[in-house]
């Protein structure tokens, strides 16, 4: 009994510390550009604290016989290294070395780490640690905007009195949140279906995030909010009726999404404009062009050096004068962008394949269980794909959707069972 104590205390501890450090540079007590200028800067001691979870992982992976599950399940997975590489190998050629190590530091611990939660856990279990994880984001959120708004709430101007809670951006709390509601969604489902009265949490929940993601004012999370919702009823819809549908309705709906699709393009300025919004999504797309005409064509294939470029306080500077901001530009608020900015198109280019094998092999693994739990990991993968739109959430301010993506790809290819 002791013994089983300690596992499950040292398995929390673990979990806990990961979530904790995947998140930590998009809190607003801490900083997305964290020093690097001496062996106790702030980054180095968030390395430390990276070490000693691997640690607690290698003693897990012992404790639990997952090295050979977790070595098999790796050759499987094996072009996420060959990213991991380029990143480290970027050190020769970026334009601030030793900010580029740190990042790619993070990159690898998070893969490393995410890879065992995914061998770990089951579906269900992830869904219930990702539940916990998302009432203590909510809570702790709506704890920072009601009583120290001068951090939980935006100050600057066009944002003034819009909800950031415990993250550094209105966008940022909006897009997480817009997941997490996402996993609130799910768990309902299956707790109504399995008759379970802890489904009256989760709707709690479901219904705060909502709240939450309103009064972000983010253009960006509602429209995450009510793809990932259509997408979970969708889903939901489907599994009920499959049995009864023919070849036929599939052709219908095709059709029909074809001609919504080319509906909402003749007509996208007045969709955007019901989320107040234009073409310009908010000033992203000038910044955008100056970005690939001013610096991504100078240095197209191989970048600056993988998370470098929006470290340099001076050029964070010369893009908000550039682009007329009234602020600072921290990212470049398309996460492939990002990455074209930071390695180059051979960066992108594998970063791609990862995110098609991802997408292929989730999905695939959706259809073999048919459970709304098992279109899980697909829709991570999903969400990644459209938050990194209109904003950088492939490790630049982060690394919680990359754990979450590995997670995921983790627990459909290394594992028989949910």
């Amino acid at each position: 009994m002791r013994m089983k104590f300690l596992d499950q205390f040292m398995d929390v501890l673990a979990v806990s510390l990961i979530l904790f450090l995947a998140n930590s540079r998009a809190l607003r007590i801490y900083s997305l550009f964290p020093a690097t200028d001496s062996i106790v800067a702030p980054a180095w001691r968030e390395i430390a604290l990276w070490i000693l979870a691997a640690g607690l992982v290698v003693f897990l992976l012992k404790r639990h016989s997952l090295y050979k599950a977790y070595l098999n399940a790796w050759k499987k997975n094996g072009l996420i290294f060959l990213f991991i590489g380029l990143a480290f190998i970027s050190l020769v050629w970026s334009v601030s070395p030793v900010a580029s190590l740190f990042r790619a530091l993070e990159l690898l611990f998070t893969t490393l780490l995410g890879a065992y939660i995914g061998l770990r856990y089951n579906l269900r279990g992830l869904l219930n640690i990702l539940f916990w994880f998302g009432t203590i984001v909510v809570l702790f959120c709506y704890t920072l905007a009601l009583l120290y708004p001068g951090i939980g709430t935006m100050v600057n101007s066009p944002y003034y009195g819009a909800w950031n809670g415990i993250f550094w951006h209105r966008n940022h709390m909006g897009s997480i949140v817009a997941l997490l509601n996402s996993i609130f969604l799910i768990r309902m489902i299956l707790e109504i279906r399995d008759h379970k009265n802890i489904a009256l949490l989760d709707g709690i929940f479901y219904l705060l995030s909502l709240v939450l993601i309103a009064l972000s004012r983010s253009a960006t999370a509602l429209i995450l909010l009510l793809g990932l919702n259509f997408l979970i009823a969708l889903i939901t819809v489907w599994l009920a009726f499959k049995a009864r549908l023919r070849p036929l309705h599939y052709y219908l709906g095709a059709g029909v999404l074809v001609l919504c699709s080319i509906l909402a393009f003749a007509n996208i300025n007045f969709i955007l404009g019901l989320f107040n919004r234009d073409t310009s999504l908010t000033g992203r797309v000038p910044m955008w062009m100056y970005l690939i005409q001013n610096f991504i064509s100078q240095r197209p294939w191989l970048g600056y050096g993988y998370g470098a470029m929006w470290t340099i306080e001076s050029f964070r500077v010369q893009v908000q004068h550039a682009v007329g901001w009234p602020y600072p530009v921290l990212i470049g608020d398309n996460g492939f962008l990002d990455i074209l900015l930071h390695l180059g198109m051979v960066g992108l280019i594998v970063f791609i394949l990862i995110l098609a094998s991802m997408c292929f092999r989730t999905g695939k693994s959706a259809f073999h269980h048919l459970t709304i739990e098992g279109f899980f990991p697909f829709i991570v993968i999903i969400y990644a794909l459209a938050a990194n739109i209109s904003f950088s959430l492939f490790l630049e301010t982060e690394s919680f959707v990359w754990l979450l993506m590995i997670v995921s790809i983790f627990l459909t290819t290394g594992r028989n069972d949910y």
